[in-house]
């Protein structure tokens, strides 16, 4: 009897219209989320395949992506906002994800793997040059690799040293992620490989920095 209360209590109570607006809007959202997806991952697919045309219809695109005209202009003016769209959504899916942080080697794996889970967009960003794709993409492990250097000298701290060392992972790391797209196809089975060459680019750099600190103490 208490339950069939409570379940009166709570149908009495119940606003119908409004859980029927809530989920209709879910539902539009849900909606407008993979029409808009299937724009972007179609844009890229294309500048992939053709790097160097401009060529690329409004028309082209929404066959491509199977979403009619009315509605690609009911979501973008243009193909210039797709493409900016497509790079703010996944620079702030990446940044979500490196809100927490963890170990170098489990930052650097990371985001092996999810520029692998968005190769197309990482393709079409190195094919078109798109360097904002990889601005400030290692800038985000900065913590972990200003750790890991520091740890990695031990007692020994050289802050100016330290710093310059961190800048040149940065560009390191983007250069690896760049050779990893484009002469391994973002393999997976290479992600191990490529994380330890860069471990071992910190260390060598580490090494040579404590060889000319060294010589400077000597003199």
């Amino acid at each position: 009897m208490i339950i069939l209360k409570n379940l009166l209590d709570f149908l009495a109570s119940w606003n119908y219209n409004a859980f029927i607006v809530k989920n209709t809007t879910n539902l539009m959202d849900r909606r407008c989320l993979r029409t808009r997806e299937a724009l972007e991952q179609s844009l890229f697919q294309f500048f992939t395949v053709h790097p160097y045309s401009e060529r690329l219809s409004v028309m082209t695109l929404c066959k491509s992506a199977e979403v009619s005209t009315p509605t690609f202009y009911r979501h973008y003016p243009g193909l210039l906002e797709v493409a900016e769209a497509g790079h703010m959504r996944i620079q702030l899916e990446l940044t979500v994800i490196f809100e927490e942080n963890t170990s170098l080697i489990i930052s650097l794996t990371r985001l092996f793997y999810f520029v692998a889970k968005h190769a197309l967009y990482y393709r079409y960003s190195v094919l078109r040059m798109n360097a904002r794709a990889f601005e400030g993409i290692s800038g985000l492990m900065r913590t972990e690799i200003g750790l890991f250097v520091r740890t990695s000298r031990g007692t020994r701290r050289a802050r100016g040293v330290d710093d310059w060392i961190c800048f040149e992972v940065e560009n390191y790391v983007t250069a690896v992620l760049k050779w990893w797209i484009i002469q391994d196809g973002l393999d997976v089975r290479k992600i191990d490989d490529r994380v330890q060459e860069i471990l071992a680019f910190i260390k060598q750099r580490i090494e040579a920095s404590e060889k000319r600190l060294a010589a400077g103490m000597e003199r």
